[in-house]
């Protein structure tokens, strides 16, 4: 609740409000604005959502995927279909995010990582047609097994940055 004279001096432009803290961008300039598949693009490739549940960055192999916030590598492998992958969680504005970075080069070790601290580097493993880096969010809990037509958009959002 801001006060009487709080409101007053912001009419003015006088109270200089904090700036809120971004997300950091995930990938160096100009890979992320290489957008070569987006969030919630019909592709019937997905059986599942019919939808493409994440971004993919088109980006050479090797390119620094950096934590978009103070967060944790709480999970990492290799899938036929995923490539070598790691789920990175962090909590942005209240809520649990976790996010999965698919198709790396290498499995990225587990631990904590701080805000633009590198997470691991793009790839071309897996399902994979071209070298990219494919990003998706939960909310949550990495939970596939829920994810139907109707509900993809509820329990997944757009990591786009």
């Amino acid at each position: 609740q801001a006060t009487l004279i709080e409101k007053l001096l912001a009419l003015v432009g006088l109270l200089k409000k904090k700036p809120t803290l971004t997300l950091h961008k995930r990938l160096p300039s100009p890979y992320n604005r290489y957008i070569s598949q987006g969030y919630g693009v019909e592709n019937p490739i997905y059986k599942i959502t019919g939808r493409h549940l994440g971004i993919d960055y088109a980006c050479p192999v090797g390119t620094p995927i950096y934590a978009p916030a103070d967060g944790e590598v709480t999970v990492s492998g290799n899938h036929s279909d995923l490539g070598n992958f790691c789920y990175f969680t962090y909590i942005w504005e209240g809520k649990t995010r976790v996010e999965r970075n698919l198709h790396l080069k290498a499995i990225p070790n587990l631990g904590k990582r701080k805000r633009g601290w590198i997470i691991g580097f793009s790839g071309n493993t897996g399902f994979s047609t071209n070298p990219h880096y494919h990003v998706d969010g939960f909310w949550n809990e990495v939970n596939t097994g829920n994810l139907n037509k109707t509900n993809w958009d509820k329990l997944t959002y757009n990591p786009e940055i």
